[in-house]
């Protein structure tokens, strides 16, 4: 009895610590402190986008609109996850929305 009240009061749930809100806090504070973000999730964020984009020149273009669309946003970002969440759906949105560009038509005529 005990046990199942415990498990369903609502104010003993925990709730995820996001590892990076101080950066996000103080990314949000001064943009020059979004490198440590940066730094953090680069590598990541580009294997990402490696496994699902195979031209090096698009990948490129992805990360960095990526990390410029974050860094942009961040103050839309609520805190209700964590920043590498929100990071990667940014990431998964970038990635389709070059998906879903036609393929490019060669002008060559010879």
């Amino acid at each position: 009895m005990e046990l199942r009240v415990l498990l369903e009061a609502p104010a003993l749930r925990t709730r995820t610590v996001d590892r990076d809100a101080a950066l996000v806090a103080a990314a949000r504070e001064d943009p020059q402190a979004f490198l440590a973000l940066y730094d953090r999730y680069f590598d990541r964020v580009l294997g990402y986008v490696r496994l699902r984009i195979r031209d090096a020149s698009t990948c490129e273009d992805v990360v960095s609109t990526v990390f410029t669309t974050a860094l942009g946003q961040l103050r839309r970002f609520r805190g209700d996850g964590t920043f590498a969440g929100w990071l990667f759906q940014i990431a998964r949105n970038a990635v389709r929305d070059v998906q879903r560009r036609p393929a490019a038509v060669s002008l060559d005529q010879s």
